[in-house]
């Protein structure tokens, strides 16, 4: 399945997108993340979509809230 993961960079609030095939969500947004950072971008994912629905996202892991606090 194609997704498209939606987010923003961490420290220039930036927007970034990326289309990925996978096999779930969560691997949908690993392999997005992982091409974000190769390119320099640290990725805040807000949502993942597929056709015909919208996945919310994972909860952010804990280095994302530490860092908001």
């Amino acid at each position: 399945m194609i997704f498209l993961i939606v987010g923003v960079d961490r420290d220039s609030l930036t927007s970034w997108h990326e289309s990925v095939g996978a096999r779930d969500v969560a691997t949908a947004r690993r392999i997005a993340c992982s091409h974000a950072r190769a390119r320099g971008i640290d990725p805040v994912v807000v949502a993942a979509v597929a056709p015909g629905q919208v996945v919310v996202a994972e909860p952010a892991p804990p280095s994302v809230s530490a860092r908001a606090a």
